[in-house]
Formats: C-alpha cells, structure tokens, sequence
C-alpha cells in the first residue's frame, strides 16, 4: 500500500466529526485508486470497518454517511476529474464514471451532489451537432443603460432565454448581449422585448454570418 495513505491514528481527537469523516472518505478513495487486486481490496475493506469502529468509538461519531460529509469545502483532484468527464459528456452515469475514475457510485454521487449543492455544478447543458449549431441565427447586441436602472435592467435580461452570454463593458456601451434564436423572425422580435426593458436606452445589433475559427 502507497506510503501517501493518510493514518487513521494521526486523527486528532479535536477535529470535528464531519472532518473526520472526511479524511475517512479521502482514504477510502485512495484505497480504490491504488489497490490492485480485488483481495487487496476486500482486505482492506474489512481492515477499514474494524479501523472505523474504533474511531467511532473514540470520537463519538455517528454511522457513517457520505450525506454527513460537508457540502462546502475546496475542490479536490477527484472533482476535478469528474468535472472534465462532465464536459466531455454531460449525460454520462454515474456507473460510468465509477468505472472510469475507479471509485465507487457512492463517492461519484456524493462529490455530485458536495458540487451542486455549493454551486460548482449549477446545470448540464446540450451540445448541438456542427450543422444544427450553423443553422442557428447569432448575433451580439451592445446596449447602453441609464446606470440607476442598470441591475434591474440585467436581471430581466439575464431572464431571456434567447441571451446565452451577457457581459458589462468598458468604453462607449455598457452592456453586450450575446443571441441565439432559430431564425431572423425570431431575432427580430427578441431585439423588440430587450428594447422594451425599461432604462435601455440605446441598442447597436451586429448578425454573425459565419465562424472562422470556434463556434
């Protein structure tokens, strides 16, 4: 076994039990990682529980449950990794993943969930195929503001559905709105509402015709 395990016996008795079942978890993880055999896993395994039993016992902690462990905290190397796997294919199961990371369902739920909850992961998003991204009616709008509507004016235009990107900017606009619809009608009609919000006073609409280099 990697010399890089971390020791249950250098626990301090002080740490909280959340953190404690915390560095359990980390363990368990890397036992799966480096573990070759499948003996050498369910060694470990029955050596983990009799271990466990005892630091329940001397830290007074509850069963364990990976829905115990904190929800907010840093990201560690196995988010990350879920992460990539994420943007590669964001309908990939869980099973999937398990497989690939070589760790157990419980833990790829359970960092799953640690990330939505603490707002990492805040949705999955579809990938179009290169032709249907082409048929796609795109176009970015500058705007100016009055600057005491400016935040309610983002919000409602956060809320379109047509707006797929929003930024503020520098210089002689204050805000740049990025639009996706289906078709000119479409395109047209949008730039109608998002003239209709209210401190908007002036627009300037650029179509894009075609991709050189990106989507």
């Amino acid at each position: 076994m990697p010399s890089a395990f971390p020791s249950f016996w250098q626990l301090s008795i002080n740490k909280s039990r959340y953190h404690s079942a915390l560095a359990f978890e980390n363990l368990h993880v890397l036992c799966i990682k480096y573990c070759i055999s499948t003996a050498s896993i369910l060694a470990f395994r029955r050596m983990r529980r009799a271990i466990w039993r005892i630091v329940v016992r001397v830290l007074q902690i509850p069963s364990y449950n990976p829905a115990c462990l904190p929800i907010v905290g840093p990201m560690n190397s196995l988010d990350s990794e879920i992460i990539s796997l994420l943007k590669r294919n964001a309908r990939m199961s869980v099973t999937k993943m398990a497989q690939e990371l070589a760790v157990s369902r419980v833990t790829i739920d359970t960092h799953i969930k640690k990330m939505e909850k603490s707002g990492v992961i805040t949705g999955y998003t579809v990938k179009l195929g290169t032709e249907e991204f082409r048929r796609m009616v795109s176009g970015w709008i500058l705007i100016n503001v009055t600057a005491s509507e400016e935040e309610r004016a983002i919000e409602q235009l956060v809320n379109m559905a047509e707006i797929t990107r929003l930024h503020t900017t520098n210089g002689k606009w204050d805000l740049a709105a990025e639009i996706q619809v289906l078709s000119l009608d479409n395109f047209d009609s949008t730039i109608s509402r998002l003239r209709q919000v209210k401190g908007i006073i002036d627009t300037d609409t650029t179509l894009l015709l075609s991709s050189r280099l990106g989507e």
